[in-house]
């Protein structure tokens, strides 16, 4: 592929933010839980971040509760009639295909392999349901080309009164078009040249009926799961002719498929099935989950007594307006209602923090994230969460991103005190010299180093923990504390904002908010302000009702939906506690 073509399909599909975000999530993530074994192989294993210790297949759950094999299910008169008036003797057994007339479902090598055995005329009659149709000409090109071909190959092998091909049907009919071809004792086949799962084989088996399947993806392990039939090479005729001839040549074979199928659809593809083996696969994880630190020396935050919360950052550069808006701010924390948190979300220290409140007169904080989400600190008495700091140094590796980054043209150490923090490098950017901010992450996740690389203003470069970031502080906060995401208001105006806003938090976006947030305005719950910094925080206080009742907006554009009413403080036995033996 060409380098112009390249950059054409990466300005349409942003191919690059979805590749680094599926890595980030194959980083993140202690468990992945896939369909099927070619997933693995042949999709996942592309990835840098591929681990095969953290993949497990789970067959997904199907409901099959309409379909059942001969004897506990009716077949109408109608469904007889529908298929037997093509053939001449209804009688004998069928073979069976359900797929869209699609030159992938590759129906035409099925009618070539029958067509190709006088044998196979003689034992069975074949059966395609493929779609609806009234006049070929009207259909769509794929299907009306599909059609002219199939309708071809029949009149070449002249299969005349062999073949059943009705021209409708209703998805309610199908079930019983499965009962009807295991009634007849015949065989299903799926001859597709890809096939990612495969459903017409859950309902196939669910319903007594062997089949024959395509050797990719699903069927192989449903057909390993069930033993309930067998694979074929798609692509070959005499191999399907030999398979089909071979799947009518054994009485108990045929038998012994329907008893196997019947019992590995329910081992392993109802939901119920589903569900347990996946709460099994990840019980195993629960030990390695690291259990919240709560507060036990009367030193506490108001934080588990508050049922909305604003988060917004600091600030050093002001304008005389600015003063201003934190005094409202202020009033509104302070004065307004007594169950409304102020969190502080910066990429400052500690210390500067405190500088900073000092300085600017700013509503005293429930709660502060540092460091870009390096630190949270409770309350006046600044009581660190000890859960989230254990929670951040999983494959935090200092040392090996600094000797990495140290080779990079254009990126710079801090050396000012205060920048280097436990949880945060920071560096300067020249932009024009350093490689693009993408560059450095998948260089870094190409040396196996799983962190993240946030840019901000063009000239700052910030690596965290892969588990750290604003978003996910926020995140943890309000999950840890009970406080629902749509009474949670976001004031971004910064980069490293963006991954507060893409979750369902409400947000405002400063109208001085930086570049790095421009595609931010088209998310949902993303109220574009008109004026900058705290005035731009205090329209979207009023535009969401969040000084009073919230409105919460069903569009980005639209602040006037649906009132949420105020929830109770949902507290766990152990916060209850910790607050009885608070001051």
């Amino acid at each position: 592929m060409q380098k112009k073509e390249r950059g054409v399909i990466e300005k349409r599909y942003n191919l690059s933010a979805r590749i680094e975000a599926e890595e980030l999530s194959l980083d993140t993530a202690s468990f992945v839980c896939t369909s099927t074994q070619q997933e693995v192989d042949e999709q996942y294993a592309l990835y840098d971040f591929y681990d095969p210790d953290r993949m497990s297949v789970i067959p997904p759950g199907v409901d099959v509760s309409r379909f059942a094999p001969p004897g506990e299910g009716e077949v109408s008169d109608a469904i007889q009639q529908k298929i037997d008036r093509f053939l001449d003797d209804p009688s004998k057994p069928i073979i069976l295909a359900i797929a869209r007339a699609d030159e992938k479902k590759n129906l035409s090598t099925l009618i070539k392999a029958y067509g190709a055995s006088q044998q196979l005329q003689d034992k069975a009659n074949l059966v395609i349901f493929a779609g609806n149709r009234d006049r070929i000409s009207e259909l769509n090109p794929g299907a009306r080309k599909v059609w002219t071909e199939l309708l071809q190959l029949i009149d070449d092998f002249d299969l005349y009164g062999k073949i059943s091909i009705p021209k409708h049907h209703e998805p309610d009919e199908i079930p019983e078009v499965y009962r009807y071809a295991a009634s007849k004792r015949g065989l299903f086949v799926n001859p597709a040249f890809i096939e990612p799962f495969g459903l017409t084989l859950i309902e196939a088996a669910a319903s007594g009926l062997p089949m024959l399947a395509t050797n990719d993806g699903g069927p192989r392990d449903i057909i390993s799961n069930c033993q309930n039939g067998m694979l074929i090479d798609p692509e070959s005729v005499i191999g399907l002719t030999n398979a089909l001839e071979q799947g009518f040549a054994n009485e108990d074979q045929w038998s012994e498929w329907v008893s196997n199928g019947l019992e590995g659809i329910d081992q392993h593809y109802t939901w119920e099935k589903h569900v347990e083996t996946y709460l099994n696969r990840a019980a195993d994880l629960i030990s390695e989950i690291t259990q919240p630190q709560l507060i036990t020396n009367k030193r506490r935050s108001s934080l588990p007594l508050k049922t909305r919360m604003i988060f917004t950052g600091l600030e050093d550069r002001l304008q005389p307006e600015d003063q201003e808006s934190i005094s409202q701010l202020r009033e509104i924390v302070e004065c307004g209602q007594p169950q409304l948190g102020l969190g502080i979300v910066t990429g400052r220290s500690l210390d500067m923090v405190r500088d900073l409140i000092e300085e600017l007169n700013f509503p005293a904080p429930d709660v502060v994230v540092t460091d870009l989400g390096g630190g949270i600190y409770y309350g006046s008495r600044e009581i660190p969460d000890l859960a989230w700091e254990s929670h951040l140094r999983h494959m935090w590796e200092p040392g090996n991103i600094c000797a990495l980054l140290e080779e990079i043209p254009g990126v710079t150490l801090q050396e000012e005190p205060g920048r280097q923090q436990q949880f945060k490098i920071s560096y300067d950017y020249e932009k024009g010299v350093a490689p693009p901010r993408r560059e450095i992450q998948r260089h870094l996740r190409e040396n196996s180093v799983s962190a993240k690389v946030i840019l901000s203003e063009g000239k700052f470069l910030d690596v965290i923990p892969l588990r750290s970031g604003k978003g996910n502080a926020i995140r943890y906060l309000t999950m840890r504390w009970g406080i629902p995401a749509d009474r949670v208001l976001v004031h971004a105006r910064r980069g490293s904002d963006y991954e507060a806003l893409s979750g369902q938090f409400l947000a405002v976006l400063s109208a001085d908010h930086s570049l790095e947030l421009r595609k931010s305005v088209s998310l949902p719950r993303v109220f574009l302000s008109e004026r900058p910094n705290y005035g731009g925080l205090l329209e979207g206080i009023f535009s969401y009702g969040f000084d009073d009742r919230i409105m919460v907006p069903d569009a980005a554009d639209d602040l006037e939906q649906h009132d949420v009413s105020e929830p109770e403080a949902v507290l766990s036995p152990d916060m209850v506690a910790h607050l009885n033996e608070g001051e």
